[in-house]
């Protein structure tokens, strides 16, 4: 374990080191992600989560996001709706309406695996001040690529994940978030048959509304708990 968190901080510490090159946020994210089966072949998911930016308590956000998954084959397909609800001391709070359609699939699979995510999202982001809202659509490729190995206790296994992800707008005007890029390298641990801890480390790169011509790069530490 300590050579892991050592790991987490050299990580941490070139996130720093990067300031040199250009604008960067560093921030906290945490979120729980439950999923229940109610039904065969019917699954409800989602996440709960609040999110900030260290040493900076300009903007919190607040995040809920439903989904509902229907297992098909080789496949699964996914929809629901986020809500990314951000209060913000500068400017006028801000409410991200995300309805999302989604499939995914592992292959390969097994101790060694990968994870195709694909993903179309519907993005409706209003100005509480004055309701007016940026519309747009735009779809995101998720590769996720997992490697497990047993912590020599029944049903606990270690597990270590990257994930890259792009964002591509198909239309509309985007609002006051703008990714472009995002590489997310993590540590997971299960639970046995109650869920998994998952502690990932991320680089983002963005446009901000206010800024469209300059990119900024984002580094987040997540924890995320499944269950």
């Amino acid at each position: 374990m300590q050579r892991k968190t050592v790991t987490f901080t050299l990580l941490w510490v070139l996130a720093g080191a990067l300031k040199v090159f250009g604008e960067t946020s560093e921030q906290i994210w945490v979120d729980y992600n439950p999923s229940w089966w109610p039904a065969e072949g019917i699954e409800l998911f989602g996440d709960v989560g609040a999110r900030t930016e260290i040493g900076n308590d300009e903007w919190w956000r607040f995040v809920v996001r439903p989904s509902v998954g229907f297992p098909t084959g080789r496949f699964r397909i996914a929809a629901g709706i986020g809500n990314f609800f951000t209060v913000n001391n500068v400017i006028n709070d801000r409410w991200e309406l995300r309805p999302f359609q989604g499939v995914s699939t592992v292959w390969p699979k097994g101790r060694f695996s990968l994870e195709h995510y694909l993903r179309l999202e519907e993005r409706f982001d209003f100005n509480t001040g004055t309701w007016n809202s940026l519309n747009s659509l735009r779809l995101r490729y998720q590769l996720l690529a997992s490697y497990r190995w047993s912590a020599h206790q029944t049903r606990r296994q270690w597990s270590v994940v990257g994930i890259a992800e792009p964002f591509v707008k198909l239309a509309g005007d985007e609002g006051l978030q703008r990714e472009q890029f995002r590489i997310t390298a993590g540590l997971q641990r299960d639970v046995g048959e109650k869920g998994s801890v998952r502690f990932e480390f991320s680089w983002q790169q963005e446009t901000l509304f206010f800024s469209p011509s300059g990119t900024i790069d984002e580094f987040f530490l997540r924890l995320r708990i499944f269950r």
